[in-house]
């Protein structure tokens, strides 16, 4: 998202990492202001396990709070409301249409966003750009939405934020696979 790239540009990756993992402490608490319904406490031990493992692979010392964090918050809000909204729509939508939609809204906001900074739109000058391009819109992008739109017919928005959490576990293992990075229990 925007401000979750915003926020990469103006804090720690691990700073932004444990912040935006929060998504899944806004999505029981919208759950719950929602519905007028508090999640069981299964739900919140299993948010403060997932939340403890983010801070482990996360967290750093000192931990400084500056702009980039309060962007990395609005991305976990951002994030947190788009989980419960899909949660809300998903199981009534067809998921096809429903896809179609976020990505529209995504690349609009997206193309608005990059307007006002001034970018500038250039193509990109290689094969390899457009191979690149190509993967990361289809599988990272469209493939992703639609995933998530199907299983959120079937899965509670809380549990969903739980998978989320596994994104700096498998942010780890990759780098350690391909990137040939040290792996420690710190290697987020």
């Amino acid at each position: 998202t925007v401000t979750q790239t915003i926020a990469l540009s103006k804090t720690s990756a691990s700073n932004a990492g444990f912040i935006t993992g929060l998504a899944m402490v806004v999505v029981p608490l919208g759950h719950a202001a929602m519905t007028r319904a508090w999640p069981g406490l299964n739900v919140w031990g299993a948010m403060a396990l997932a939340l403890a493992g983010v801070a482990v692979l996360t967290w750093h010392t000192p931990f400084v709070l500056n702009v980039g964090d309060a962007w990395a918050v609005a991305c976990a809000i951002g994030f947190g409301a788009h989980l419960l909204i899909l949660g809300r729509y998903a199981p009534k939508a067809d998921t096809i249409a429903l896809t179609v939609v976020q990505l529209g809204v995504t690349g609009v906001v997206g193309a608005l966003v990059s307007l006002s900074s001034g970018a500038t739109f250039v193509l990109p000058p290689t094969p390899t750009c457009w191979y690149s391009l190509t993967f990361t819109t289809l599988v990272c992008t469209a493939l992703c939405f639609y995933l998530m739109t199907f299983a959120q017919r079937f899965i509670k928005p809380h549990a969903v934020a739980l998978v989320f959490l596994l994104e700096p576990v498998f942010a780890a293992l990759a780098s350690s696979w391909l990137l040939h990075e040290p792996l420690s229990w710190r290697s987020a």
